[in-house]
């Protein structure tokens, strides 16, 4: 790992009795070998890789360094960096450095191998019937040797299928997250809503005394293209709606009913039928 020191002399002959001579000294430094640490050589897109520059200088520090990326992924010429790979593919990487004495060290190459990540879209939200039962289905889907997972697995048949069956009782939100070859993964979430039949009340009091004074609903936020009307004794409809969005108040042209038994058609729609009953206004 020391230089070596070399003497050179160098004489000149005039004729046969003339010389001039000329000395000097040449020291000869060793060539580092250049030696890195690299945080991974397979990654997925996107994500981070640290390099590190551990050569032995042997007669003097690195003072220069050049990290060459292949697919335009940069050029850098400190001692440590860390890049960010986004593309994926291989990447080819050559390195050297260059010590305080001037002298190159040998050029080394590795690799770094990019995975893409899988891509997965689900809707938003998705309805389903109570008492039916709906399948899980990613609107886009890409990647290779992709597996599935939905967190939760409640009522769910198969919570490693791409396509699960889900008969929910009550409202849930699911996310899938798909792995690809690398182990590279990507997610998307999915809201389930369960259209529960609408609860009906058969009685309220239009009095204003702020206690019970309209027809609230249950669960009819859940049917926005449902249909009421409220018919009276004698056929007449004194109540219409769609998207029903503000309770009744018992009010038929501006005016508050008279008190008694009046009938009703709610059409949720969605799939679900009519449902007919009585409601009674009281005092």
């Amino acid at each position: 790992n020391n230089y070596q020191v070399y003497t050179i002399k160098m004489v000149a002959y005039s004729g046969g009795t003339c010389m001039d001579s000329y000395e000097t000294i040449i020291q000869v430094y060793p060539q580092p070998k250049a030696k890195i640490f690299q945080s991974a050589t397979e990654i997925c897109a996107g994500k981070m890789v640290d390099f590190r520059d551990e050569t032995d200088g042997l007669t003097s520090v690195p003072v220069k360094w050049k990290w060459d990326f292949s697919n335009n992924a940069g050029n850098f010429v400190t001692k440590n960096i860390s890049n960010t790979f986004n593309d994926s593919g291989l990447i080819n990487l050559s390195f050297f450095v260059t010590n305080a004495n001037g002298c190159n060290s040998d050029t080394i190459h590795s690799t770094i191998k990019v995975f893409p990540n899988p891509i997965v879209l689900l809707k938003e939200q998705i309805s389903l019937i109570l008492g039916y039962t709906v399948a899980l289905t990613p609107d886009t889907l890409s990647g290779t040797n992709l597996t599935f997972n939905w967190f939760p697995d409640t009522y769910l048949d198969d919570f490693n299928k791409q396509n699960p069956i889900c008969a929910a009782t009550d409202d849930i939100s699911y996310r899938l997250t798909v792995t690809s070859t690398g182990g590279c993964t990507a997610y998307d979430d999915q809201f389930v809503l369960v259209l529960k039949p609408p609860e009906i009340p058969n009685a309220f009091s239009p009095n204003g005394d702020g206690i019970n004074d309209t027809w609230n609903i249950k669960y009819i936020d859940r049917y926005p293209g449902a249909t009421i009307d409220v018919i009276d004794r004698y056929g007449q409809i004194v109540f219409h709606s769609e998207n029903y969005t503000t309770p009744w108040d018992g009010l038929y042209n501006k005016k508050v009913l008279p008190f008694g038994t009046y009938y009703y058609i709610v059409n949720p729609k969605n799939g679900i039928n009519a449902i007919t009953g009585s409601i009674t206004l009281f005092q």
